[in-house]
């Protein structure tokens, strides 16, 4: 079995891309830019991630703020899939 790091090198791969997301999170404590895994994610994917984590309390309340505000994140986590967070839907079709 091949070690899955060793067969890209993000060198190999040209520019880094930058990623901002905005995700919610359950837990207390988040992976930051330091861990070991963030960085294996940034490396594999040859991206530079800018994640903003947000308790999932008031987690829609601060997408309408960055929404107002017109400053949106890349990627934005959303867990009301069944009416698919028409806030959200109306922000990317508008």
């Amino acid at each position: 079995s091949s070690d899955w790091s060793s067969d890209v090198c993000s060198s190999d791969l040209g520019e880094r891309f930058n990623m901002t997301i905005l995700a919610q999170t359950f837990a207390t404590e988040v992976q930051t830019p330091d861990s070991k895994v963030w960085q294996m994610i940034e490396d594999y994917t040859n991206t530079d991630l800018d994640i903003t984590w947000k308790p999932s309390a008031g987690f829609d309340e601060n997408i309408n703020v960055q929404i107002a505000a017109n400053n949106l994140p890349m990627v934005i986590t959303v867990r009301d899939s069944g009416n698919k967070a028409p806030v959200v839907v109306q922000a990317v079709e508008g």
